[in-house]
């Protein structure tokens, strides 16, 4: 019985209850801001004379507004403004406690204003959005916290915010979020895009492999006011506007691009692109992937430039000073300096090492054209190398093993009348900059004409580093890169030097080029596929088929690096083919073979050679059984063809090395008895030759143990040295003599 009394009493009051709150519920006007702004599905809140924050007349430092139910506005620099909702003093400000899932802003006002947003309470850098606002225009807007700030003295008359309430937004996670795009490294496009006053110069970077990224240089303090529209072409560019061209409008807001793609094809979203404002400047990046392209491609680029205050646009034109070096090309091929992206093959090509080039009329690749070396300056920046041929003929140590692929080094290098240029560009791991010794830092080490050593090391003294005496001038400079997750190595250096012709080896430089090894290492920083360890990982960064201080350096010209000399002959071509020798009596008479006796009758060798205006030129052709590339340390433990000058020693090996001059060795599976046929061919220039109508000259041939017999060495029993008997190669009295005409036993 109490139970049933009790469950009734229940019942009566809570139909009470709800009277109550029915009644309550009729009487609100203004319910949308009565209950919890959680309960609510979107909020449309307008801020007007009604919700004056303050009735002073005078600026107010700071004051909070509770007027709205569950909300907090806070104003700063604020003062009453009658029948306005305020007056913000310049760099006044208003903000909202939280305001979930931004959706629209609209905002009445004399004066200027900017709005930032964010997503977390506490943003990161790359959370903000930025918008310049305009007196009465709805903004569409996004994050879920929001300051206004008044660039000069503002009069506000209201604010309508939309916001959802119900779901705060969530920043979309970006491909690029752990790039930053600060770090890497970028070669200037030289010309500016838009007015003298903006001063915007583009550059472009190659260094992340998974996007592209451009870099805006500016004279402008805010670039808040700027639209950039990069285009580009990720096809031949025989066509305007089509699948493969993409256009991005890029904010100097910092907020995330607008993107299109002209004819068919999917359009990527923001989340493929990264913006970043950083002061003046003004980074943009997109994924190869989303351009459907890789980093070993190239692309086609342009842009226009929009203050976004007034109404001119401005296109990228290659007629302003500082020119491209290919701007007059440029005009000559196409009539005009203007690089569009609505004309066919008006673009400019950037190639995958970062250098730029265009295409002619009919869509070929125009041949490049590049600036001298007296444009160099020794600053430890390559922009000025980029525009260089030499630029183009660099050698490197790089890899596709997924470990250490994000490490690399380039080494450029140009020989001019005054001396000799020197750079190193590498992405590495560990920087080492306190040592004992200046090896035991990060370090560039080049050695000239043979061991002749010189330097330049991270290890600091007085602040600054170090380098060998003999370079007179050098530049280093090391960024951290921060980019581990977006495949990029921890740091990035470039390195240049400068030595004058008086601070090289006697005798370095012969006609036109100097004999050069290149060597990156910092201790502990390990990369494959260089010649070190046999291509195995290694701390000393040496490019492949060359080594720093011996015969296999290579070849240093005006026109960059080569790992062949690039000596020019005109008598024959050095290049391990005698076919242009078969007219000479050089070759089919005034020569010397040599065969060996049983049991290796089947193994034989033919030298030739010949003197001229240009210099000697030498050759031999090998039937043997054992062909041998070994270290690069040891020349004469692979397969040889050594000659003697006089007492002067000369020779070249199947592992590349060649003493002096330029030489070729080619090899292939011989149809014969011996497993190889084998040719070498040698040219020495005149300026090393003692002076005469003919020179003495000892030959010889080896394979470490690829025996002979009844030939010169060891009294004609089993060797693998194989000579002409009684012609010792450096026995100056028993060797041949040379001359326009071959090879003779007695003076011509």
């Amino acid at each position: 019985m109490k139970n049933k009394k009790r469950s009734l009493w229940y019942l009566l009051f809570s139909l009470l209850a709800v009277g109550v709150l029915v009644f309550s519920y009729s009487g609100h006007k203004d319910n949308a801001f009565r209950e919890p702004e959680a309960a609510q599905a979107e909020i449309v809140t307008t801020l007007n004379s009604t919700h004056a924050p303050t009735t002073s007349t005078t600026y107010v430092d700071e004051v909070s507004y509770t007027g709205i139910a569950y909300a907090t506005y806070t104003y700063t620099k604020v003062k009453y403004a009658a029948g306005k909702l305020a007056t913000l003093d310049a760099s006044g400000t208003l903000t909202k406690d939280v305001a979930k899932g931004l959706i629209s802003i609209k905002v009445i006002f004399d004066g200027e204003l900017k709005l930032k947003t964010w997503y977390n309470a506490v943003p990161t850098e790359v959370e903000y959005l930025n918008y310049n606002l305009t007196s009465d225009t709805l903004e569409t807007i996004a994050g879920n916290y929001f300051l206004l700030t008044a660039q000069s003295e503002t009069t506000i008359t209201s604010i309508t915010l939309t916001y959802s309430c119900t779901e705060a937004s969530t920043r979309p996670a970006g491909a690029l979020d752990g790039l930053d795009l600060r770090t890497l490294h970028y070669y200037s496009l030289t010309t500016r895009v838009g007015t003298t006053e903006a001063n915007i110069v583009p550059h472009v970077s190659r260094t992340s492999p998974n996007a592209l990224a451009i870099k805006f240089e500016t004279a402008v303090t805010d670039l808040s006011h700027y639209c950039i529209i990069i285009y580009i072409d990720t096809g031949a560019a025989t066509a305007s506007v089509d699948s493969s061209t993409w256009a991005f409008s890029v904010y100097g807001t910092g907020n995330p691009c607008d993107l299109h793609r002209y004819g068919e094809g999917e359009v990527c979203d923001t989340t493929q692109t990264k913006t970043t404002v950083d002061g003046s400047n003004l980074y943009f990046a997109v994924t190869y992937a989303a351009l459907g392209i890789t980093s070993s491609e190239q692309y086609g680029i342009s842009f226009t430039v929009r203050d976004v205050r007034y109404a001119p646009t401005y296109f990228w034109s290659l007629s302003t000073y500082p020119r491209l070096p290919f701007a007059e090309a440029f005009y000559a091929e196409h009539g005009t300096y203007d690089v569009s992206a609505f004309i066919p093959n008006r673009y400019v090509r950037i190639l995958p090492n970062g250098a730029p080039t265009y295409t002619n009329y009919d869509g070929t690749f125009a041949e490049r054209i590049y600036t001298d070396t007296s444009t160099l300056a020794i600053d430890g920046l390559v922009n000025d190398w980029v525009y260089l041929e030499a630029f183009s003929n660099s050698v490197s140590v790089n890899t596709t093993t997924a470990s250490v692929k994000h490490k690399r080094v380039d080494f450029y290098s140009a020989l001019t009348t005054s001396g000799l240029y020197v750079a190193a560009s590498a992405y590495h791991d560990i920087y080492i900059s306190e040592s004992e010794q200046w090896w035991q830092s990060t370090n560039f080490e080049f050695f000239v004409h043979g061991n002749n050593q010189y330097w330049i090391s991270a290890r600091q003294e007085g602040g600054t580093f170090t380098k060998s005496a003999a370079i007179t001038s050098a530049n280093m400079i090391t960024k951290a890169l921060n980019g581990a997750s977006e495949g990029l190595a921890n740091y990035f250096t470039f390195v240049e030097a400068f030595i004058p012709n008086a601070n090289l080896p006697a005798g370095a430089v012969l006609n036109g080029e100097v004999r050069v090894g290149f060597a990156w290492k910092t201790a502990g920083d390990q990369i494959d596929n260089g010649e070190d360890a046999g291509g195995a990982l290694s701390e000393y960064w040496v490019p492949k088929g060359t080594w720093a201080n011996n015969s296999l350096q290579p070849y240093v010209t005006a026109k960059g690096i080569f790992k062949k000399s690039q000596l020019a002959t005109t008598a024959v071509v050095i290049d391990g083919n005698l076919d242009d020798w078969s007219s000479l009596a050089a070759y089919t008479t005034n020569k010397v073979y040599i065969e060996s006796t049983a049991p290796y009758a089947h193994k034989n060798v033919t030298f030739y050679a010949f003197l001229n205006a240009e210099g000697l030129f030498v050759a031999a052709t090998a039937h043997h059984d054992k062909y041998t590339v070994a270290n690069p340390w040891e020349w004469y433990k692979s397969t040889n063809f050594e000659f003697f000058v006089g007492t002067t020693q000369y020779y070249i090996s199947a592992k590349g090395h060649v003493s002096v001059g330029s030489g070729a060795m080619v090899s292939g599976a011989y149809a014969g008895a011996a497993n190889y046929e084998t040719t070498a061919e040698v040219f020495i220039p005149k300026a090393l030759l003692p002076a005469g109508d003919y020179v003495r000259v000892g030959f010889a041939w080896k394979t470490p143990g690829d025996l002979a017999t009844g030939l010169g060495a060891n009294w004609g029993g089993e060797d693998d040295y194989w000579v002409p008997p009684s012609h010792w190669p450096n026995n100056t009295d028993e060797q041949y003599y040379v001359n326009g005409s071959g090879i003779f036993t007695s003076a011509p």
